[in-house]
């Protein structure tokens, strides 16, 4: 009869750690859900956050351009257009990216 009862303590023991396992990663994967939720929450608002600045920039550039400018401030002002013009593409990429990882 001891045996017995060694054999059933056992297979509760068992149980009761596969369900503090299954607890521990459920619990985990809903905190691993929250993080991807958060981090997609921030991408949006920083995606938003960086193109207003940058169209600002872009669109302010672009009509210095079509003004009187020296030789030398129109290279500025084009190199200026350039390099925003290529943030805001880096910037679309990072986001395009990310939701590929969703």
């Amino acid at each position: 009869g001891a045996s017995h009862a060694a054999i059933l303590e056992e297979s509760m023991h068992a149980r009761d750690q596969l369900m503090e396992q299954n607890f521990a990663l459920d619990k985990a994967r809903q905190e691993a859900e929250m993080a991807v939720h958060a981090r997609n929450d921030f991408l949006a608002v920083m995606n938003h956050e960086m193109r207003t600045p940058m169209h600002a920039i872009i669109s302010l550039s672009s009509l210095l351009l079509e003004t009187e400018l020296s030789p030398e401030q129109r290279v500025m002002i084009e190199t200026i257009l350039k390099s925003s013009n290529l943030v805001a593409t880096l910037i679309s990429d990072v986001l395009d990216l990310s939701r590929l990882e969703d």
